[in-house]
């Protein structure tokens, strides 16, 4: 099972009404550098209950919290102040797929940059720079190029990696093949009865530290019914079985454990793991050996933590 070495985030910091030492080392078990079961939460890892109508938080009564931490592989600077020469930050969530895309290629050119992870109650953050909630969210001030504010995954990943400052290109296009979206969109409603629930009951993934953040993530995210989260919890036996099944049809698919198709890594490899590291948080779902294979080198050589110690 792999894991990160602990240590490799130097700067944590949070903003907002609490800085209590649990929601500190919340914080630090969510980003993968801390011994993450060793440390119970108040409520308990499983134990929150949910429902389908917890109050929605208007965005003038949000409170404002964010986590700043640097990459594995940043200098380091706990000031969210943007000046010129300031490593490239992103705004995102821990579990989204979209901002894991971007992880992947921060990660896989050694680019030092800044993490914030925003509560997902935090409607202010987002909105102050693109005039919405929405993530990831990619800030850098330069002197070749001023103040750069962007919003789509796909967008950011092609600047960075066209950016001659941080090397050659390292991605080829996506592939013209069908089968891996085919299955991702095939199995979407599958993968989110498994995944959402079990983000709702994380609390120590940092965007859902606070009780507030996860029940505006249940508000936000309705799923088809049986659409009680609770519910969904509970129906998880019948579906992780059906899961595994969907998983062994995934495995010929996949190339090698380095890229999933052939000819080196391409955007086929940011949306593939993007949506299988989601899965990590599922206790009871057997990978088969190529899939397994190909996500944990793929964490590996992105830098991006997997949710095994947090799987429920």
């Amino acid at each position: 099972m792999f894991s990160l070495a602990r240590g490799m985030v130097r700067t944590v910091r949070f903003t907002g009404n609490s800085s209590s030492n649990l929601l500190r080392v919340s914080a630090l078990i969510g980003l993968g550098i801390a011994g993450m079961n060793a440390f119970p939460t108040k409520e308990g890892l499983c134990t929150p209950k949910l429902s389908n109508d917890a109050k929605f938080l208007e965005p003038s009564a949000q409170r404002p919290s964010t986590i700043l931490g640097t990459s594995p592989i940043s200098g380091g600077s706990d000031r969210l102040a943007i000046k010129p020469q300031a490593l490239p930050r992103v705004f995102l969530y821990d579990h989204c797929p979209y901002c894991t895309r971007v992880r992947i290629i921060l990660g896989l050119k050694n680019i030092k940059h800044e993490l914030v992870w925003m509560a997902n109650d935090d409607f202010d953050t987002p909105i102050s720079l693109v005039g919405k909630k929405m993530a990831p969210i990619f800030e850098y001030n330069s002197e070749e190029r001023g103040h750069e504010v962007m919003a789509e995954s796909l967008d950011i990943i092609a600047r960075l990696d066209s950016d001659p400052k941080w090397g050659p290109p390292l991605l080829r296009p996506a592939s013209d093949r069908t089968d891996f979206r085919n299955w991702i969109n095939d199995n979407k409603v599958l993968y989110n009865r498994l995944v959402n629930p079990r983000y709702a009951r994380s609390p120590l993934i940092p965007e859902f530290t606070f009780q507030e953040a996860r029940e505006v993530y249940v508000k936000r995210h309705p799923l088809p019914a049986p659409s009680d989260y609770d519910v969904l919890f509970a129906m998880s036996p019948q579906f992780v079985e059906e899961m595994n099944e969907k998983l062994l049809e995934l495995e010929p698919m996949i190339f090698s454990a380095e890229h999933c198709t052939a000819g080196g890594l391409s955007v086929d490899d940011v949306e593939l793991f993007s949506r299988l590291r989601g899965l990590t948080v599922v206790r009871g779902l057997s990978f088969p050996p190529k899939v397994k294979a190909y996500i944990e080198t793929m964490s590996q050589k992105t830098k991006v933590p997997l949710y095994y110690q947090l799987a429920i």
